[in-house]
């Protein structure tokens, strides 16, 4: 009978005491979090080494050894993460508005004669504008990150942790 007693006395004890919390660490890389804060939209930026990041169903936390920072799931609107950089972009951009630029000055130049739009050398003004545009946005591009945004202000209440943490393991550093 003691055995017994002893037996269910600890299986009702470890049953009582057992872990039911349902925290999850991700390692993640440089990211920015935009949150509502006093009524505020606010964007906190966390740098580009590897940010330890535990989501519980409630709250997220950063590495307390490194940010004092803490925020209630249901506050976050955006989740991004660094993607590269703007390069083609910055020099598409950039590249399109020489080629216009060239393409109206090389049109309407004449060195003679009143100025009459000529196709042949608006293409030729156009393309010669275009690359040194475009070498000048794609080096500006260089400098400028990207960044892959996910928007989770929709998601109910309920729902944002497991979304939080299938964004975070798409995005999880290994190291």
């Amino acid at each position: 009978m003691k055995t017994l007693t002893l037996l269910f006395y600890l299986v009702f004890i470890t049953s009582l005491f057992s872990q039911t919390d349902s925290a999850v660490t991700f390692g993640l890389p440089e990211m920015r979090i935009k949150q509502k804060e006093k009524g505020k939209v606010v964007t906190y930026e966390f740098d580009n080494s590897l940010n330890k990041f535990t989501v519980t169903p409630g709250f997220l936390y950063p590495d307390t050894n490194k940010y004092r920072y803490k925020v209630k799931l249901n506050d976050i609107n955006t989740v991004s993460f660094k993607n590269g950089t703007n390069v083609w972009s910055a020099a598409g951009v950039t590249g399109a508005v020489g080629f216009v630029l060239g393409f109206f000055a090389g049109g309407y130049f004449t060195l003679h004669g009143t100025p009459k739009f000529n196709f042949n050398n608006a293409l030729a003004g156009g393309l010669f504008f275009a690359v040194p545009f475009a070498i000048v946005g794609g080096v500006v591009g260089l400098l400028i990150p990207k960044y892959e945004d996910y928007d989770v202000k929709k998601i109910p209440a309920k729902h944002k942790y497991e979304a939080l943490k299938r964004i975070f393991l798409k995005h999880q550093q290994k190291r």
